[in-house]
């Protein structure tokens, strides 16, 4: 029975497609943040959640995870606890968090970072492949049958869907599992839109303005048009799968379907703010000149945003 962490799993866990296996990789880079004395946040269940992931990360992804991660979990705590000061005064505060390829996020259960707090979520929805939805179920079992599961904090309700946002009636299959527009969401598109094409995107997002209330929330990490297209060029393969959305203007991209952006920040900006701008492998500490150069890391612009729904 295979052993992680001390915690024995019944089935092993191996996503090797491409989009489960981020899910890993990306639980892997929180694993890492959690052990730093300077943590931007602590995910107690990242290690088990990365599996195999954890050998060889690159200090870029560490980087980018890190403060990618800690800009949505305080945008979103600020979404669900108060209406925005740009918010219409008809504006609902938001109870319903929708999770789009939720992967291995163990935001239900280390958010809010208070112990203690009253969940400030009616309901969790976590959408994704079968597969990873199975996998992350598996090391959820594996974990509190150790007792090791922490108490779920962010909402009262979790519910995890299989869906492919690629089918028109996927929000059906949402609206039949509970959700309610009325009540305001918060939709967490995290590490997301790169796996589909500008067309697609652009239907997912003006189909999210059409099923929320005003007052709704968007969390989302969106690429650069440039990098993209930089990445697509140094690997054509790898492009046709993982790099096919990108855009130099997020906010205007994001007003044009109804979003009203209120926070946006440049991944690269966040990176020096928070002392994680990557560096070199092994380099020396003292070494100013080590870090990670423009060709070896995310750069040209990838961001971080909070839209609102004023209408």
């Amino acid at each position: 029975m295979p052993v992680l962490y001390g915690v024995e799993f019944e089935a092993a866990v191996n996503l090797k497609d491409i989009i489960g296996g981020s899910s890993q990789v990306v639980a892997a880079c929180r694993a890492s943040e959690s052990e730093r004395v300077d943590a931007l946040f602590v995910d107690p269940l990242a290690k088990y959640f990365a599996g195999a992931a954890r050998e060889g990360l690159p200090e870029f992804l560490n980087a980018y995870t890190a403060v990618r991660t800690h800009f949505i979990d305080m945008e979103l705590m600020d979404a669900l606890t108060q209406k925005h000061a740009e918010a219409p005064p008809n504006a609902v505060v938001p109870d319903q968090i929708v999770l789009l390829g939720a992967g291995m996020d163990a935001r239900m259960w280390r958010l809010p970072p208070q112990e203690g707090a009253r969940p400030p979520a009616e309901t969790l929805f976590e959408l994704d492949q079968k597969e990873v939805l199975k996998a992350k179920e598996t090391i959820l079992a594996g974990v509190a049958k150790q007792g090791k599961l922490p108490t779920p904090k962010l909402a009262k309700k979790r519910v995890t869907l299989s869906v492919d946002i690629r089918e028109p009636d996927w929000i059906k299959t949402l609206n039949k599992a509970g959700y309610d527009r009325a009540r305001g969401t918060v939709w967490i598109l995290e590490g997301f839109l790169r796996f589909f094409s500008n067309v697609q995107i652009d239907e997912l997002i003006a189909q999210l303005a059409l099923h929320s209330a005003c007052g709704s929330s968007i969390l989302v990490t969106v690429p650069s048009e440039t990098n993209r297209r930089a990445k697509a060029k140094r690997d054509p393969a790898d492009a046709e799968y993982q790099w096919r959305f990108g855009t130099d203007d997020p906010v205007g991209y994001f007003t044009r379907f109804g979003w009203r952006t209120v926070k946006h920040a440049c991944v690269e900006e966040l990176e020096r703010q928070y002392n994680r701008v990557p560096r070199l492998a092994n380099a020396d500490p003292s070494d100013v000149s080590a870090y990670v150069t423009e060709g070896d890391r995310m750069v040209g612009g990838n961001y971080l945003l909070r839209a609102l729904k004023v209408a």
